[in-house]
């Protein structure tokens, strides 16, 4: 297919191309989910409709302007297609017995990749038109929304993936119409591309300004029925609702399921790299973190052992001994500074990581630690008495593995001292 952008002159017989124009409209229809090209006999665009730009991040004036906004896997299908219908009979009218609908995907003006069912009209045999209308509509919400789920699966942001959602909505209505979804906070979570808020603005001020274009509030829940938020629709003609009730309700719970998803990944993740007794971080997310390679110059590692902790559980019990894990892990959060890791191996073993880009300021406070965990705990209305034994090393980063082995060899020896005093 060639290139070439509508000059007002004769498509056919004649006729001025503003005419046929008006008779492709009026056959076929202005519906706003849809654009149309006019192609001569050699593929070049003469004329396109008003809603292509909208929909489409297509260039009328580039060399191969519609493959140019293609997906490059379906450009070859459209070129067979289109050499293939050159040769055959013209339809008899425009909008029955099309010769082929064909699914493709055209990057929109945001730079997404929309699914796009392709018809293309042969009108070559009409003189007063003597070429093919090309007609490109939206493909219907519910592939659009699994192609959204699947971008969701290739790990998309939940906010790029709630747009794509959205996408389907705002495509399926006039022109104008908009949307946004805000969580129980009213912070926006996700909006469409001219709805004049993005992520993590705050809905009042948006309503207020936007209050007589708000078309329809729906509630987004996920299929357990727990709400996240609100779906809001707007529209320079509220009045004439160009959104049914029944598609806002459709894309809220879609919206919903993602939110729903987003949730339980981030719980996976943090069951996976967390201590669900204490909620500190575990020891994959320790070694994790050491693997990194944007870590500062410089390491502290502080190696923390809880003296006697047996003996706690076997006299009180494990369930003392777990409120005594807690509430060390408490205490040692609150020596946490900017950046520092805090985590628990296991057992009534704890870790401190400190790193700066300076060796005199990036240390850990031996004698710190000690007096946060020395002492009386009151657990269960028992008094619980605790010390510690702590280790405490420092190096340069490139030496990380180091650093942990020597913090935790000098908390052995500091535990070894303190039994033979």
């Amino acid at each position: 297919m060639g290139a070439g952008g509508g000059d007002g002159s004769s498509a056919g017989a004649g006729r001025p191309l503003d005419d046929i124009a008006g008779r492709v409209l009026a056959a076929i229809g202005t519906d706003p989910t849809q654009g149309f090209i006019l192609l001569d006999a050699t593929g070049r665009p003469r004329w396109a409709s008003p809603t292509l730009p909208m929909l489409f991040e297509v260039d009328l004036a580039a060399p191969n302007a519609l493959f140019a906004a293609m997906h490059p896997d379906d450009v070859g299908l459209v070129d067979e297609i289109f050499e293939t219908e050159k040769a055959g009979k013209a339809d008899e009218t425009f909008d029955v017995e099309r010769r082929f609908e064909l699914l493709v995907r055209l990057r929109s003006p945001r730079g997404q990749w929309r699914w796009v069912s392709l018809r293309l009209h042969n009108r070559l045999d009409d003189p007063q038109v003597a070429g093919m209308v090309l007609q490109l509509t939206l493909a219907n919400q519910e592939r659009s929304t699994v192609e959204a789920f699947d971008a969701a699966a290739l790990g998309l942001p939940t906010e790029q993936v709630i747009e794509q959602v959205l996408d389907t909505l705002v495509t399926g209505g006039s022109g104008d119409a908009q949307a946004a979804v805000f969580d129980l906070e009213g912070r926006c979570i996700a909006a469409t591309g001219g709805a004049g808020i993005v992520a993590g603005d705050d809905r009042n001020g948006w309503s207020r300004a936007n209050a007589d274009r708000i078309d329809l509030e729906t509630p987004v829940a996920g299929p357990e029925g727990i709400v996240h938020g609100t779906l809001v629709t707007t529209s320079n003609f509220p009045d004439v609702r160009p959104f049914s009730r029944s598609l806002a309700t459709f894309v809220a719970r879609r919206v919903g399921l993602v939110l729903d998803a987003a949730h339980d990944r981030e719980e996976l993740r943090r069951q996976v790299v967390s201590d669900p007794l204490t909620g500190l971080h575990n020891r994959r997310f320790l070694y994790g973190h050491l693997e990194r390679d944007d870590l500062d110059p410089w390491l502290c590692v502080a190696f923390i052992d809880l003296d006697g902790f047996k003996e706690i559980n076997d006299r009180l019990g494990h369930h003392v001994g777990d409120e005594v894990l807690v509430e060390v892990a408490a205490r040692l959060r609150q020596l946490q500074g900017p950046g520092d890791v805090v985590a628990r191996l296991g057992g009534d073993e704890f870790v401190i990581v400190r790193q700066s880009t300076d060796e005199v300021c990036c240390t850990l406070d031996r004698d710190q630690i000690l007096r946060s965990i020395t002492g009386d705990l009151d657990v269960s209305g028992r008094q619980v008495p605790l010390s510690a034994s702590v280790g405490v090393a420092c190096a340069p980063t490139e030496m990380r593995l180091a650093v942990v082995a020597d913090a935790d060899a000098a908390m052995y020896r500091e535990k070894a001292t303190r039994r033979r005093r």
